[in-house]
Order: C-alpha cells, then structure tokens, then sequence
C-alpha cells in the first residue's frame, strides 16, 4: 500500500510528467510517443494495484488465469503490441508486470525500436539480465521497487516492459 500511495502523490505531484518528453509539434521525420510507461506504471494503471483496481483503470481486457495470477491485454486504443504481451495481476502483489505497446516510450525515451546504445545512454545502470542475456535490465527512476527490462535482438529493442520487484510466481 505505501508503494501505492507514493506512486499516485507521484504522479498527481507532476514527477513524472517532468522527466517525460515534452509533448510538441515534431518534424515528420521524428517519432512522437505520446504513451509514456513511468516508472510506476502505465497512465493511472499503477504497479501494486489488485485486479480490481487494474479493471476500474478501463485500460484493461481479461485474457486469463493461471494459479495465483491474472493475464489482461491493453485495450486496442492504446496501441498495437507484440503477441503475447500481457499486464500481470499477482494475487499478492498486484500489478506486477506491465508490457508495453509499440506506441509507448520510457520517461527516458525508450521504446520498441531503440538501439542498445540509446538504453545504454539513457540507463547508465543497464545491465544484462542474470539468465536471459537478450533482456538489459535497467532501475526504473524515481521507483526504488521497478525495473525496466528491454528485450534486445540484434542490438535494437523489441519489447519494452516494467516490473515490480516483488517475488511472484507468475
């Protein structure tokens, strides 16, 4: 519940529109991500929420369950996804995982497409993940308890995900 409660001062304190890119006219040639996974979720869906919470947000389609763990899909509004992608509500942890769409972006400016470099410069912490060596993982800011992880094939990121740092069993 802490993590919760400082999550949402958080966002209603504008912390995290402060590091998100600013939103303004682009040249054409220049991608505008105007969907941002902060470090504390998705819009007001927010790691650590149960699933009722997650449901209210309205950015959510059920998918499933597994055991303690409940699958749900972005809605088609807010953008295309790579199959399979899911946000994950752990019975005891909530919201614990977060895939993004390929409309998304890091605070940082990360998303689908970016080059290892660019997560590399963006997250000086990253790191290869200790057993998939194609995910870099990399401290989300601001929250203490996330990280992100970037799926990386041929140096350029595929997939874009934040994650609780609790222990699930999802």
């Amino acid at each position: 519940m802490k993590k919760f409660a400082i999550a949402i001062a958080a966002v209603t304190a504008g912390l995290v529109a402060t590091i998100a890119p600013a939103a303004s006219a682009a040249p054409a040639d220049v991608e505008v991500f105007p969907k941002v996974l902060h470090s504390f979720g998705y819009e007001n869906l927010l790691l650590g929420m149960n699933a009722q919470q997650a449901e209210e947000t309205g950015l959510l389609r059920h998918v499933g369950s597994f055991f303690t763990c409940e699958y749900y899909e972005l809605v088609p509004s807010e953008g295309p996804r790579q199959p399979n992608t899911t946000v994950t509500v752990q019975k005891d942890h909530g919201v614990v995982l977060i895939n993004s769409t390929t409309e998304m972006t890091t605070t940082r400016g990360i998303h689908e497409g970016s080059t290892l470099d660019e997560v590399r410069k963006a997250y000086p912490d990253a790191r290869p993940h200790h057993v998939f060596p194609w995910i870099w993982v990399a401290d989300a800011p601001l929250n203490h308890d996330a990280q992100y992880k970037f799926n990386v094939s041929n140096n350029v990121v595929d997939r874009v995900q934040l994650q609780d740092d609790a222990e699930t069993n999802c």
